[in-house]
């Protein structure tokens, strides 16, 4: 956890001449989803370091650009799929799942492989975890 040197963050990012800096909180998928209490900021953490990234990009302003990612526990509701569902990547989560997306753990009924059981081109080209979503059938 780090959110508590925002400040410092910021002030090197000014001092290198930085044009582009996005602060980003943990987003709480697979392995971070099942740690979320160790690593998700309280919510008073939170407003207080949204409050110093606004006002240090209201300080910047045309100098540099300033991206502040929200928790997704923070959100009013959660934030679209990244696009992956088996068409565009793959996680390989530590202990040798093979996901589709990165919630897919989280999903009922999605058995998703294992790349110590099959290889990566099984996995992709064969396996129902990553099939279920191509195409149009599971709407």
């Amino acid at each position: 956890e780090n959110i508590h040197q925002m400040p410092e963050i910021l002030a090197m990012a000014e001092e290198l001449g930085a044009d582009y800096l996005e602060l980003a909180n943990t987003q709480y998928y697979g392995w971070a989803h099942a740690n979320r209490d160790l690593l998700l900021p309280t919510q008073a953490q939170f407003e207080k370091a949204e409050a110093i990234a606004q006002a240090f990009k209201e300080n910047v302003a045309g100098k540099m650009k300033i991206y502040y990612v929200v928790p997704d526990f923070y959100e009013d509701r959660p934030k679209a799929c990244m696009n992956g569902w088996g068409t565009t990547f793959l996680t390989i989560a530590p202990d040798g799942l093979a996901l589709p997306c990165h919630s897919a753990r989280e999903l009922p009924g999605l058995d998703c492989p294992n790349v110590n059981d099959y290889s990566i081109e099984e996995i992709w080209n064969q396996s129902k975890a990553f099939n279920f979503f191509r195409g149009h059938d599971w709407m």
